[in-house]
């Protein structure tokens, strides 16, 4: 396989490992946005969150909570996480993987809506109605 995480996950690759669990590694990042900016990794080869199982899920999310606590902790900073869902989402990598990439108030990064244009409430034929109806619990 020719995935870059694949290759970490076996040894084939160098990386910065912070912790290792069941599921997932946390890592540091090799192309880093900020000092500190950390991946945690699921262990199973899947393009999209959607695919892993509650405990792949459940442990993934527990290393990202203990990866962000630890970062902010020793950096002073709030830690900004994201997850990057398909290729249109920005995935670049198609292996599930979630960002810890510490913050502080001078860095300039922005927030994430300064990414979009306006919002999608102004977007012609939304209906938050109808969306609300399609996407509900029962």
């Amino acid at each position: 396989m020719d995935c870059i995480f694949c290759k970490i996950l076996s040894g084939q690759m160098p990386s910065k490992r912070l912790s290792e669990s069941r599921h997932c590694i946390a890592i540091l990042d090799a192309f880093p946005l900020a000092a500190g900016h950390a991946l945690v990794i699921s262990k199973k080869h899947s393009p999209k969150v959607q695919e892993l199982d509650r405990a792949e899920i459940s442990d993934l999310f527990a290393t990202v909570q203990t990866t962000a606590s630890r970062i902010e902790s020793a950096l002073s900073a709030d830690a900004m996480i994201t997850v990057h869902n398909g290729p249109d989402a920005g995935q670049v990598i198609p292996h599930v993987h979630v960002h810890v990439i510490p913050r502080t108030a001078g860095d300039r990064a922005g927030h994430i809506p300064d990414l979009f244009h306006g919002n999608a409430a102004e977007a012609p034929g939304y209906d938050a109605d109808a969306l609300h109806a399609m996407l509900k619990d029962g």
